[in-house]
């Protein structure tokens, strides 16, 4: 069996798949999402390369982002909403595993209660091919246990990380806990309860024995799933992602820097990612790798005269690029504007320190740009050094940074990218993952009964009826309350805590107040004290303005000024008391 699993895997992954003639298949697809992030872009061109194929497919949601009318969201937005706010169950979440959460990865690691029971959706329970994607924080091991025995046929299931097999952690940041049964997990910090081990024996529980036909993007993680206890005796296959090579395209490298607002003859280094901040995408490393990269005189230089840029895409959050002249374009929402800024680039760095099969690998190698990456995960099934980019031992900074110059200084940089693209239309062009699954399908489907096409379309259409299932597994269950009521206890010394720090903000708030109130009272004393000088000031000027006019109306004043008008029609110096002439006349 393993024999024959590793040939079909080899077939399925390294040779163009051959189109099975047969009957149009009905393929009901489960992803939390239709768009948003790796994974649901990845569950979302499949669905569309098996319409391209003439397949009856849809795609079951929970939230949905497109307009494709083959896309359908399940639950209501108000039931949808309800999922991540049923108390209890947020608690733990909030309290045992995001708060809780160690250095070692900031990857989301996700509770799989509550969860959405479909096995009353008739549209997916009797379709031909039940396909599940990327289904945490919507299905739980009670309703996939309940779906699977309600559809009674084979279930695949693409796994686009490792949540499936892991008791919650979606990147184990080299943890191989899920080989036995994910005790003392090194990504919580405090974990009195083992968790993650009641998580995974409840996914035992309730699914070991399910007809489960696993497939990976990638090898390394076909590999992580074939050494898990969960999936331990599943038949694992390999079918790499493709994409539409009619939107990732190349451009030749002057226009479309130019169209860029760019020199044409500049030099472009591009990294990005959908969210930058989360460890393993190694930004930390690509930033440190940066900053000696632009110690180097020439590199420098070519910054300052802008003959070489740096541009990077996707949610950066706080990551520190404020000493680097990097120009950040955004998060980029379409995969048209994704291709031009691809296509401008001469070199995609990709720094992922553990990672599946990175959908912006295959972008960029299909827009015909060379790519460096470390050489991790399902990297190492697509790239080849010095073929198609450079490869970097995982994690060395230095040698990120030296290669990054070698390649601009490399005169086989644009054939780097041009063996990308013939690589990509080659091997994971437009439908051929979609024919790989239709072999596999079909394989798999040989001695199993097909259902009625006119009953189940009629199903399809028929109204959807899912629920909220807020059960969870037995070994979960058993111990529900205590995690529940330590999460509580915990979420009462955070409310504590949050209290203690607003009653100080407060007592600092009256102490400013206090001392505004202080200053007012003060500045309103030195007002009135200002006042009263300028009252008195005042009364002194209009007593001393009646003295000069009594004075200018007494028989005196009267005297004096008839006396200058004598002095003046006499010609007499006004300005000369008698005493001064008498001096004058002195010999």
């Amino acid at each position: 069996m393993v024999a024959a699993q590793e040939t079909f895997e080899t077939d399925m992954a390294n040779t163009p798949p051959q189109i099975i003639a047969g009957d149009t298949l009905r393929v009901a697809s489960l992803s939390t999402w239709d768009l948003q992030g790796g994974a649901a872009r990845a569950a979302y061109r499949l669905h569309r390369g098996l319409l391209q194929l003439g397949q009856d497919a849809t795609l079951h949601v929970r939230i949905r982002h497109s307009d494709d009318p083959s896309t359908r969201a399940v639950l209501p937005i108000e039931a949808s909403a309800q999922l991540e706010t049923l108390d209890d169950l947020a608690r733990v979440q909030a309290y045992y595993i995001d708060h809780n959460r160690t250095d070692l990865s900031n990857t989301i690691f996700t509770l799989p209660y509550p969860a959405v029971d479909l096995s009353s959706v008739a549209a997916i329970t009797s379709a031909d091919i039940l396909h599940l994607h990327w289904v945490a924080r919507w299905q739980s091991p009670v309703t996939l246990s309940k779906l699977v025995e309600a559809h009674r046929k084979p279930v695949f299931w693409t796994l686009h990380d490792m949540w499936a097999f892991t008791g919650g952690c979606h990147f184990s940041a080299g943890c191989e806990g899920y080989r036995e049964y994910c005790r003392n997990c090194p990504q919580l910090q405090d974990d009195p309860y083992q968790l993650p081990a009641m998580l995974l024996q409840d996914k035992i529980d309730f699914l070991d024995g399910k007809n489960f036909v696993v497939v990976a993007p990638s090898r390394w993680l076909a590999d992580c799933a074939r050494a898990s206890t969960f999936f331990a005796h599943s038949r694992i296959e390999v079918i790499p992602y493709a994409l539409d090579t009619a939107i990732f395209a190349p451009v030749a490298k002057p226009e479309a820097k130019l169209a860029l607002g760019l020199e044409a003859h500049s030099q472009v280094i591009l990294f990005g990612a959908h969210n930058c901040t989360e460890r393993r995408k190694g930004f930390s490393e690509m930033i440190a790798a940066l900053r000696l990269f632009l110690k180097q005189p020439q590199f420098h230089e070519r910054i300052k005269n802008q003959t070489l840029r740096l541009w990077c895409f996707g949610y950066i959050g706080s990551l520190d690029l404020a000493d680097l002249p990097v120009v950040h374009l955004g998060e980029i929402r379409s995969d048209e504007e994704l291709r031009r800024i691809y296509a401008a680039a001469d070199l995609f760095c990709l720094p992922s320190l553990e990672d599946n099969l990175p959908n912006t690998l295959l972008e960029a190698m299909a827009c015909a740009t060379a790519v460096i990456a470390f050489a991790a995960g399902g990297t190492l099934d697509v790239l080849q050094d010095r073929v198609h980019g450079r490869l970097v031992p995982v994690g060395d900074v230095q040698a990120l940074a030296r290669t990054i110059g070698e390649c601009l200084q490399d005169p086989q940089l644009a054939e780097y990218g041009r063996q990308g693209r013939r690589l990509i239309e080659a091997h994971y062009a437009g439908t051929t993952e979609a024919a790989r699954y239709l072999e596999l399908y079909r394989d798999v489907l040989l001695d199993q009964p097909r259902s009625v096409l006119q009953t189940a379309t009629a199903a399809r259409d028929a109204a959807i009826q899912a629920a909220v299932e807020t059960t969870s597994g037995p070994t979960f269950a058993a111990m529900a309350k205590q995690v529940q009521s330590a999460c509580l206890r915990l979420e009462v010394q955070d409310l504590r805590s949050q209290l203690e720090k607003t009653r100080q903000q407060l007592h600092e708030t009256w102490q400013e107040l206090e001392a505004t109130r202080k200053d007012y009272w003060d500045s309103q004393g030195l007002l009135w004290q200002t006042r009263g000088e300028l009252d008195r000031s005042h009364y002194a000027r209009q007593a001393l303005q009646q003295q000069i006019a009594g004075m200018e109306s007494s028989k005196f004043w009267q005297l004096r000024n008839s006396w200058f008008e004598l002095k003046n029609k006499l010609g007499i110096d006004t300005d000369m008391s008698p005493g001064i002439e008498e001096q004058k006349k002195e010999p």
